[in-house]
């Protein structure tokens, strides 16, 4: 693999620092043929790491970012360099998988308004789906679990979290608000999940996340796990 890099790598290293000045964590993606690399904005020697890979006959193909949404949450953005759209690989790697999946902004309310569950108590369930239309006349969707059942909560007061309600909750009533990115299920990104199966552990690169499957917490750990079976370290426990 060889391409012309226009930018000196000082140049993109002090990008790099640009972008990490606004993101939680940022890293450069050095492509090798038969392997990737990630020299990190964190790395105190940045430029060394990244003149070594370029010396072994690395490209600099793309920016990796990462910004943190809540305390389990993190929006994860590639982006390939303007000097390598349409290669092989940043289309294989950054655009047509991590960079088709789109997210998008969501709020969730932690409260006990139970003005946000349906009107009829008999109907509760562990998931209650309120529709609800914007100004613009186009539908959010909103959902309000109830822990209470979802989670075997051990008190008597009902515990709601309610994803994008029509309004607040009684302020008298509120917990916690956590601001949340989830993936987008839309075409492109059904189609990049379809991809990975052939992508996966190329270059030495490996993708796991909610957005492999349908976005739950398990569908993480699913995809996680099935990275680790391939290493051939699957734990005893897990069954796939």
């Amino acid at each position: 693999m060889s391409h012309c890099v226009r930018r000196t790598t000082a140049d993109l290293v002090a990008e790099l620092h640009e972008t990490a000045a606004t993101n939680d964590r940022a890293a450069l993606v050095v492509g090798f043929d038969d392997r990737t690399e990630f020299v990190w904005a964190s790395d105190p020697d940045a430029l060394l790491s990244l003149n070594t890979h370029v010396r072994n006959g690395g490209d600099p193909l793309g920016v990796v970012t990462g910004q943190s949404r809540g305390p389990s949450s993190v929006s994860v953005r590639a982006t390939p360099l303007a000097e390598y759209e349409g290669t092989e690989w940043v289309e294989k790697y950054l655009i047509q998988v991590l960079a088709a999946v789109r997210y998008q902004a969501n709020t969730a309310w932690l409260h006990s308004d139970i003005s946000l569950m349906p009107q009829r108590e008999k109907v509760w369930s562990a998931w209650n789906y309120l529709g609800s239309r914007k100004d613009d006349g186009s539908r959010a969707v909103c959902v309000s679990y109830w822990l209470n059942r979802l989670q075997d909560l051990p008190c008597r007061s009902d515990v709601v979290l309610t994803l994008n309600p029509p309004q607040p909750p009684n302020p008298a009533t509120v917990m916690g608000r956590f601001d949340y990115e989830h993936p987008v299920f839309d075409q492109p990104a059904i189609d990049a999940q379809r991809r990975l199966p052939d992508i996966q552990g190329r270059h030495r690169a490996w993708f796991a996340g909610a957005w492999t499957g349908y976005g739950f917490h398990e569908d993480g750990l699913k995809s996680a796990l099935r990275v680790v079976k391939d290493f051939g370290v699957l734990p005893d426990w897990a069954a796939l």
